[in-house]
């Protein structure tokens, strides 16, 4: 009887010590690209958005030399999104903010009945936009002690 309860104990364990990595999980993360296409027959232009994948530009802010990549196939990068169940950031997303990039978070970026978050650099602190279902007062606390406590850090890496 003790080898069931010894598996269950070390699944649970197992799953307890996963849950906060996947909370700071960046393998579902793209980078937001605008590329402008001026008119040809004139005044105006035309903006087409694409995306990219992130793992050379995380790569970039995690590694020991400073500044980050900010171009990707010659076009600028305009903000950082990742999908999540949770869109609370973590204490390891100060890294992405700190480019002061603005960092997007949502459960799905498809859907226009999910939850979102977009936060953003303005005037010295970090400012952010939630759309979805309320929060709960916790979540909310949480949230808004985490982006004071990345604004009082500031933006830390310049530009390669």
């Amino acid at each position: 009887m003790r080898t069931p309860i010894k598996y269950a104990a070390a699944i649970t364990l197992f799953c307890a010590s996963v849950l906060p990595a996947q909370a700071a999980d960046t393998s579902n993360c793209e980078l937001l690209h605008v590329q402008v296409i001026p008119a040809a027959d004139g005044p105006g232009e035309a903006r087409i958005a694409s995306y990219s994948p992130a793992e050379e530009f995380l790569s970039s802010i995690r590694d020991d030399s400073p500044g980050h990549i900010t171009q990707v196939d010659g076009l600028n990068i305009q903000a950082v999104m990742c999908r999540r169940n949770d869109i609370i950031p973590t204490k390891s997303d100060y890294d992405v903010l700190a480019t002061g990039l603005p960092f997007i978070l949502s459960q799905d970026f498809d859907s226009p009945d999910t939850d979102s978050l977009t936060m953003y650099w303005k005037d010295g602190q970090i400012e952010h936009v939630y759309k979805g279902y309320p929060l709960s007062e916790e979540a909310d606390t949480i949230l808004e002690n985490r982006l004071a406590a990345f604004s009082k850090r500031g933006i830390q890496k310049a530009p390669k």
